[in-house]
């Protein structure tokens, strides 16, 4: 380590690391020497072993790309792999079918990323459903934010995209693309991450003192500050997708379900045959031009460039295509018509809070996050045999348990939520007494947990990763599935990794505070679309604003012939029921976290 803080404290010309004689090829492998002899324990310190291999990424990417992918790859959640390899080896002999297991999460021996490392990457990667695409965003290593002590200043870094396309049939190799962090008219870095901590924080305050309001001019205030806030989270969502991702936020789309998936193979067929030199037409190549044609029309024209002049170094190569591209988004828009395959997002920690599930080409897109690529593999192998169609697809939608209102200081959802779920799902049951987290998890297919935070108040979260969960959770409350940031040089914790090492297949909650109105709007609009419709309740035909108010259900004068809808996949159940609520906070708030699952 004093070998390292010497060399930070040089200049590269002064550095006792590198002599006059020594080349940058040299250099860098001495860089990577030092840094593989700090690093490389059986059990490694998480930042620690994060940003080692966050520079190994940018050191290698240029030269080989799959060795930069798989040193990106081993940057995300290392304690939470720390963790449950010690929790799930000691386990071991235990006989439980349903635990992780922690093979598929353990580090590496070795030093580099051997061929044989990088194969098992490849070979996890097809072995899982060719209806998944994972993408993967990740963080530049930031040598200001690894110094920095304070744990409430944020950093807006260069990111790299990686896309891995699952499944056998084509045999596609992973692919990462660098996108530099967003700058304004004056050349300053945005901080964009900065501005959604802000966001959140506001929120949380403003609806903490929203307690305490009575008067009417009280009132006035508190529903204009929260339209400023969501006016502020509209603006960062432009951000994030027109000045940081720009036309890279296609590579977060899935792959096309059905005959569009040949729309665009031939599209792109026909555009590349003017290309001069072919030969620059690489897989790579094919499967950017590809999203980027399926996301063309939300992109501008300068975006499509942008693109397309990475993947050829003729400029007249990429205006040719940008243009053909351009003609093609202004004929077709088939984001906007296309059903998609789910995508898994593997986002980095400190990034987790950022939405990207609102940007536009996500609006019809099935998204599900996961910590690492580690968890994503080790939950498919856990439920391997019950994946049908890209789902797990095994659950009876009538054994379902659910608590409302634990603490009883929230009559009002209390009565919104009894009230659908008697009409809707009336098999569902309600363990008494109403706190018995552990019996109601354990025994249903679908748990929902309606109240303050993620109920870890009336069960401890510790104990939640010790059982074998084999049911969809719902945690209706404030901050629910959101992050806590511990310090500034750790890593951060969040109540849904207990539940991902409980083996639990899919997860909801919130990111942030939300409003109980609202809240109750989204949760039952999720399991009435998810639900199998009923042949004596249709709740589109209920007037909304009377069942908001605790009004007695009662028919809508204006929905008389709206037929009840029904989505067996969850995750575009959940695309669907985000666009209910009225705040747009709200809507940001819910993402759903582990595999994709159907009834």
């Amino acid at each position: 380590m004093d070998r390292l803080r010497s060399s930070k404290s040089c200049s590269r010309e002064s550095s006792p690391l590198r002599s006059a004689a020594m080349s940058e090829g040299e250099f860098s492998e001495e860089i990577q020497k030092i840094l593989g002899d700090i690093v490389f324990e059986h059990f490694p310190c998480g930042p620690i072993y994060q940003d080692v291999n966050k520079i190994y990424a940018d050191l290698v990417f240029e030269k080989d790309e799959l060795a930069g992918i798989y040193y990106l790859k081993e940057s995300h959640a290392p304690g939470l792999r720390t963790r449950a390899v010690t929790h799930f080896a000691k386990d071991n002999g235990s006989g439980d079918s349903m635990r992780l297991n922690w093979k598929y999460l353990d580090f590496p021996n070795d030093k580099s990323p051997s061929i044989t490392n990088i194969l098992k990457m490849q070979n996890q990667i097809r072995d899982m459903p060719e209806e998944w695409t994972i993408v993967q965003i990740t963080t530049k290593y930031n040598p200001e934010e690894n110094v920095c002590v304070q744990s409430n200043k944020s950093f807006t870094n260069d990111l790299f995209i990686t896309v891995f396309p699952c499944g056998n049939k084509k045999q596609l190799k992973p692919f990462s693309v660098k996108v530099l962090a967003p700058k304004d008219v004056s050349g300053a870095v945005m901080n964009i991450k900065g501005e959604m901590d802000s966001i959140v924080n506001d929120n949380n305050t403003l609806l903490s003192s929203s307690k305490t309001i009575s008067t009417h001019s009280q009132k006035k205030d508190y529903a204009s500050s929260r339209s400023d806030l969501n006016n502020r989270l509209k603006c960062l969502i432009k951000d994030i997708q027109n000045e940081w991702l720009g036309g890279w936020r296609c590579l977060l789309i899935g792959t096309p379900i059905g005959k569009d998936e040949k729309v665009i193979d031939k599209a792109l067929e026909v555009i590349l045959q003017d290309v001069p030199n072919q030969t620059q037409i690489t897989e790579k190549t094919k499967s950017i031009l590809k999203r980027i044609l399926l996301g063309s029309s939300h992109l501008k024209l300068c975006e499509i460039k942008k693109c397309v002049s990475y993947c050829f170094s003729s400029n007249e190569t990429a205006v040719l295509v940008s243009r053909a591209i351009y003609q093609f988004s202004k004929t077709k828009s088939l984001l906007n018509t296309t059903k998609l395959n789910s995508v898994i997002l593997i986002v980095e920690e400190k990034l987790d809070i950022i939405p990207f599930e609102m940007i536009d080409v996500l609006h019809n897109q099935p998204v599900t996050r996961l910590p690492s690529l580690h968890f994503v593999y080790a939950l498919f192998k856990q439920y391997e045999k019950r994946i049908k169609n890209g789902c797990i697809s095994w659950f009876n939608c009538c054994n379902g348990n659910y608590i409302l209102n634990p603490d009883k200081d929230l009559t009002s959802m209390e009565k919104r939520i009894r009230t659908f779920i008697e009409k809707r799902a009336p098999e569902w049951r309600e363990p008494t007494p109403n706190n018995n987290f552990e019996q109601s998890i354990l025994n249903s297919d679908v748990f929902s947990y309606h109240g303050h935070g993620s109920g870890s108040k009336h069960y401890p979260v510790e104990k939640i990763k010790n059982l074998s969960i084999k049911c969809v959770v719902c945690l209706f409350g404030c901050g629910s599935t959101s992050y806590l940031k511990l310090g500034a040089q750790l890593e951060m914790y969040g109540t849904h990794q207990m539940y991902l090492l409980g083996c639990c297949p899919s997860i909801i909650g919130a990111q942030w505070t939300v409003t109980d109105i609202d809240t109750d709007v989204l949760s039952t609009q999720l399991f009435n679309l998810w639900l199998p419709p009923t042949e004596n309740f249709n709740w589109n035909l209920v007037d909304r604003k009377s069942w908001e108010q605790n009004v007695t259900f009662s028919k809508s004068s204006t929905k008389q012939n709206i037929k009840p809808s029904h989505e067996v996949e969850l995750l575009r159940a959940l695309c669907n029921a985000k666009r209910t609520p009225s705040q747009l906070l709200t809507q940001a708030a819910f993402v759903a976290r582990g595999l994709p699952v159907s009834f």
